[in-house]
């Protein structure tokens, strides 16, 4: 037998037929405002004005423009699909379909669900709260990724935020505050992104800042890229911890690349991904923003970059950024190098800017901001 879920007061027990679905009429589930429920005798009275069954496919259409639909999924396991919208107190955790295995029951951020799957996407800072506790699949934090300095030419691109990935986490029952960490802004390195509580010894640290011309990198989650210099300058350190020694958490990050100085024109590195180095300009070509990492088959490819996070920027070069001689920010969220002022990295991927050349003055690019998810099933 499958229970409907709905914002109702009055909500119907169902069971399946060999031809779909039929309305129960022995008893209804009363749903008290205080979150009580009893069963008690249904009704006489006809179905509610909008109602509707239909063959094979049944399905159940609510309201006087009958926006609300339930419609029977056979899964496995079977369940309901819903497009009637929810009150989370009341059901907070699965609004469509079954009850995830985890038993967890949370709300906070935005909140997505497909089958019997849950996930929390954190953009901002805001308050998980979890009411049953159990084991989450998955949980990623991303820093807030490196910025580009202004002032002056060819500049290095920024890190990628730090990024922190733990599976099989379990989550207790409280309150827990996340903080996203935001881009780096006018030149600056990102911010961290953590979670308060049981989870605040994991850090995604903010990536580190590209450098301008005679200046120097930042490090960070990932290193900043050193500018193009008379001199060739070293690419900023990752100061993410790896977690090397724990069984849930690993932490990444990678150094930025350095840049090629002895003129005329001045390559500067890339800053470092999540996934790998930043590449190191050369005589001829700015080095690209290093990779990111790829969790398109963990969370899908509609978040971050296609799936992606922690991309770093692609390095400024001294006169022409384009076409083939363009430095590529890595992919998840760094931003290309440009021909002019830098190109700000991507938002919620944790992504460094790219940075600029001399024909635009080298203006300040940001990095993106970071991000946490938490998903369960």
């Amino acid at each position: 037998m499958n229970l409907i879920r709905t914002n109702h007061l009055v909500q119907s027990l169902l069971s399946r037929s060999a031809s779909g679905i039929k309305m129960m009429s022995a008893v209804v589930l009363v749903l008290g405002q205080g979150g009580t429920t009893q069963l008690v005798p249904a009704p006489p009275a006809p179905p509610p004005s909008g109602l509707q069954l239909t063959g094979p496919e049944a399905k159940i259409m609510f309201g006087p423009n009958e926006n609300c639909i339930f419609k029977y999924n056979a899964g496995p396991p079977p369940y309901l699909e819903s497009t009637c919208p929810l009150n989370a107190p009341e059901h907070p955790g699965f609004p469509d379909g079954p009850a995830p295995s985890s038993g967890i029951v949370a709300t906070g951020g935005t909140v997505t669900t497909s089958g019997p799957v849950v996930r929390h996407v954190f953009t901002s800072d805001g308050t998980l709260e979890v009411t049953t506790g159990g084991t989450a699949a998955h949980l990623l934090l991303v820093g807030g990724g490196g910025g580009c300095k202004g002032g002056q030419e060819h500049q290095g691109g920024g890190g990628a935020g730090g990024l922190v990935y733990g599976t099989d986490v379990v989550l207790s029952p409280g309150t827990y505050t996340v903080t996203v960490g935001a881009g780096g802004s006018s030149g600056g390195s990102g911010a961290d992104t953590y979670i308060s509580g049981a989870f605040s010894a994991y850090v995604a640290k903010g990536g580190g800042a590209g450098s301008w011309y005679t200046g120097s990198p930042t490090s960070g989650g990932s290193g900043g890229g050193a500018a193009g210099h008379p001199g060739i300058l070293s690419g900023a350190a990752s100061t993410q911890d790896d977690f090397s020694s724990d069984a849930t958490f690993d932490g990444f990050g990678n150094t930025g690349g350095s840049g090629q100085g002895g003129g005329p024109l001045y390559y500067s590195g890339g800053g470092g991904g999540a996934g790998a180095v930043g590449t190191s300009g050369t005589s001829s070509q700015p080095g690209h923003g290093g990779e990111g990492v790829d969790f398109s088959a963990t969370f899908g490819p509609d978040v971050g970059d296609n799936g992606w996070f922690a991309g770093g920027g692609g390095g400024g070069c001294w006169n022409t950024c384009t076409g083939d001689s363009q430095p590529l920010g890595g992919s998840g969220g760094g931003g290309d190098a440009n021909d002019g002022n830098g190109n700000p990295g991507m938002p919620n991927t944790g992504g460094g800017c790219g940075g600029g050349d001399n024909n635009g003055g080298g203006l300040f690019a940001d990095g993106g901001s970071g991000v946490v998810i938490l998903q369960y099933d």
